[in-house]
């Protein structure tokens, strides 16, 4: 797929499809990982973890027990 690089404020960036967006479970303020590499840039969707999620009236205690089965 060849997409056009647009200009936003004082940065670049690159317009999705929405299909593939919420095929790969990005929505608005997701996180994406990507690095240049020989060939190019690589571009990962990094999906939100459960902890990441959670309200946010949950206490710290419950997120760092989450967090910690998580990462088991």
């Amino acid at each position: 797929m060849t997409k056009t690089v647009t200009k936003w404020d004082n940065s670049l960036g690159i317009r999705l499809p929405q299909a593939m967006a919420k095929n790969k479970g990005l929505k608005d303020g997701s996180q994406v990982h990507f690095e240049e590499v020989k060939k190019g840039i690589d571009f990962q969707a990094r999906p939100m973890k459960i902890v990441e999620q959670a309200p946010s009236y949950t206490t710290n205690n419950c997120v760092h027990f989450i967090k910690k089965i998580l990462d088991e």
